[in-house]
């Protein structure tokens, strides 16, 4: 039986080791994607709702002053002139 030389052997197994590496860094990447990307749906989600929320309030306020503007910083509320 022949038997690989010391060299040989250690090429082999360096090679070996650096695929078992990058097996385990490419599925920890994965995970962490499989993760961020949860992350993304859930604020995604939250982004929406927050929206519904706004376009609810801004209907509200329509009810109540009219069309127009306001000043988030001042809360003054600016009515929109009618076109002729």
């Amino acid at each position: 039986m022949a038997k690989l030389k010391t060299e040989e052997l250690e090429v082999l197994t360096n090679i070996q080791n650096q695929i078992r590496q990058q097996t385990q860094a490419l599925g920890s990447m994965t995970y962490e994607q499989r993760l961020i990307e949860a992350n993304i749906e859930s604020i995604s989600n939250s982004i929406q709702e927050l929206q519904a929320q706004r376009e609810a309030k801004l209907t509200e306020l329509r009810t109540e002053y009219g069309d127009g503007t306001v000043d988030l910083t001042t809360g003054e509320f600016f009515p929109t002139e009618p076109q002729e």
